[in-house]
């Protein structure tokens, strides 16, 4: 089976952080080694739903944490032995597969217990005594497996043995003396004293050694309601095996059981391992269901979790757990972050207007058809990115792709582009902490940490609208002590300006600073519709 590799964007995603996950994705899965996952890091925006729904794309799956689980480990994928089997099963099995321990399961295939070598030859040492089977409540069915017995007549099923364990021997007096009702009785072929054992109330006789029986014996067995088994092994040996019968519930450990679910982070298991008895434990599913055992040394030796970073390049702006991930490709537009990687990796970084255009050129290079709904999702993203060519991040090859995926996916992009932007502009249904995180991002300069979000619309009063509860919901985040600043732009894509609205000790003075523009609460900035080309730069170059 093929290594999964997530292909993910940055959180709080926008249209191209999803459609380049997508888009690459596809375009892996047709060249590359491993099996290729487009993901999302957050909750898709209004404009994003639409460009999935007009091309009929299916949402990818959330990835909330990128540290590595359970699941991610070589497991050994064992099955269980049931709690009413014999002690010889889970004996052979463990010998069989070199292991010290098994997981004990109901018949809904439950975890109940272990049961380990220590546990079964603690159970040979307690169960030599005559009434051991009776007292463990030992299936008949379980006997005549160990002895790999043949049932010549009476139930077994659903039974269990109600009277202690005798040898017959030779002598009518000695077996008159030991057996009594309900005894199973170990003997040879010795019609005198099967005859007798059965009169004196025997429940099974267990006959050694392939005995013959006739049909006298079968009919008196019958008669008194006897179990007949029939087995290849003489007296000794079944008088030494015939404990091995017991069920294993007998013996299994069952208080304080150690057993974790697949999706536990191997970080969070580590210590409860460490101070386990065994070196086994139970994986199970989350209806309790046995998935299989893990070991010490499988959680030493898990693999990271592999990953190709689309559209961002920091890990803080990343899934929860990147630094414990395995980055091996990086594609993104933005300015270089502090990553730092183990090993060597492909990383693809242009100034152009979107990742999208990238992962274009990379179908080009790599001679790979590109269908209609990946040419659409491409497009929409270089379309949103670069507010359908008015921002100053959009470059001519970005024009240039979407010249040629539009015309793939059949579309009129010029109309297409504001229809999006209008679906994006739709914020009735949102409430505002949905709003803010639309497109935010975090980020670090010097000392001071501060976030940076867009909200763009086609309607600048619908941008009024919103201005006086966001202003509230920014100053609200400020005294969680996070942040030192957030600035959050609200875009009219139509006159391409933008407002900024300013929170935090200086964050104001600060933006004066960055745009040498006046303003009380916040700054009208015209010709400004990027956060990435003109409001970080600018803001990174005051804070210096």
């Amino acid at each position: 089976m093929k290594d999964k590799v997530y292909v993910v964007g940055h959180r709080n995603p926008d249209t191209d952080s999803i459609c380049s996950a997508l888009s690459y994705a596809y375009l892996k899965n047709r060249i590359g080694e491993f099996e290729y996952l487009p993901m999302r890091a957050g909750e898709i925006s209004p404009e994003t739903k639409f460009v999935l729904e007009h091309f009929n794309v299916e949402e990818p799956k959330l990835l909330t944490d990128l540290r590595s689980q359970i699941k991610d480990a070589d497991y050994r994928k064992t099955k269980g032995v049931h709690k009413d089997e014999p002690i010889s099963r889970a004996w052979r099995i463990l010998g069989e597969a070199d292991i010290s321990s098994l997981p004990v399961v109901d018949g809904k295939n439950r975890v109940i217990g272990i049961i380990s070598l220590g546990d079964i030859t603690k159970s040979f040492i307690k169960s030599c005594d005559s009434m051991a089977l009776v007292r463990e409540k030992t299936p008949y069915e379980n006997v005549v497996e160990v002895l790999d017995g043949t049932v010549i007549c009476g139930e077994v099923e659903n039974r269990t043995i109600e009277g202690r364990v005798v040898v017959a021997g030779s002598s009518t007096n000695t077996v008159d003396k030991l057996i009594d009702e309900n005894s199973v009785v170990i003997l040879a072929d010795n019609r005198e004293i099967q005859k007798l054992a059965m009169e004196r109330g025997a429940r099974c006789l267990i006959l050694c050694l392939n005995s013959d029986v006739d049909e006298s014996l079968i009919a008196l067995a019958k008669k008194k309601k006897c179990v007949l088994i029939k087995t290849e092994k003489d007296t000794f040996t079944v008088s030494r095996i015939i404990s091995q019968s017991v069920p294993i519930e007998s013996y299994m450990v069952a208080k304080n059981l150690i057993k974790f679910q697949e999706d536990e982070f191997i970080v969070d298991i580590k210590p409860v391992v460490a101070e386990g008895k065994h070196r086994y434990f139970p994986v199970i599913d989350e209806k309790g269901g046995l998935l299989g055992m893990l070991s010490r040394n499988d959680i030493v030796n898990t693999q990271k979790k592999k990953v190709i970073m689309v559209d961002h390049n920091e890990r803080r702006q990343g899934v929860t757990g990147m630094m414990e991930a395995q980055v091996i490709e990086i594609l993104d537009h933005h300015k270089i972050g502090n990553i730092n990687t183990v090993y060597p990796i492909f990383y693809r970084n242009r100034q152009y207007g979107c990742t999208c255009t990238i992962v274009y050129q990379l179908f080009k290079e790599n001679n790979v058809k590109i269908p209609k709904d990946i040419a659409g999702l491409m497009c929409s993203a270089i379309l949103s990115d670069t507010l359908m060519f008015k921002s100053p991040t959009c470059t001519p090859v970005d024009k240039a792709a979407v010249l040629e995926l539009a015309q793939t996916a059949e579309i009129e992009y010029e109309k297409y582009a504001m229809d999006m932007f209008s679906a994006a502009s739709d914020f009735a249904s949102k409430s505002i902490d949905e709003i803010f995180n639309l497109d935010y991002k975090k980020f670090q300069s010097g000392e001071i940490a501060y976030g940076v979000g867009q909200v763009s619309s086609v309607s600048r009063a619908e941008l009024d609208n919103l201005k006086v509860k966001l202003q509230e919901y920014m100053e609200k985040n400020i005294e969680r002590g996070e942040l030192n600043m957030i600035f959050l732009m609200l875009t009219d894509i139509l006159d391409e300006s933008t407002e900024l609205l300013c929170a935090g000790s200086g964050a104001i003075e600060m933006a004066r600073r960055a745009f040498n523009t006046e303003g009380k609460d916040s700054l009208m900035l015209a010709d400004t519709v990027s956060r990435k080309k003109q409001i970080i730069p600018a803001l990174s170059e005051a804070m210096q």
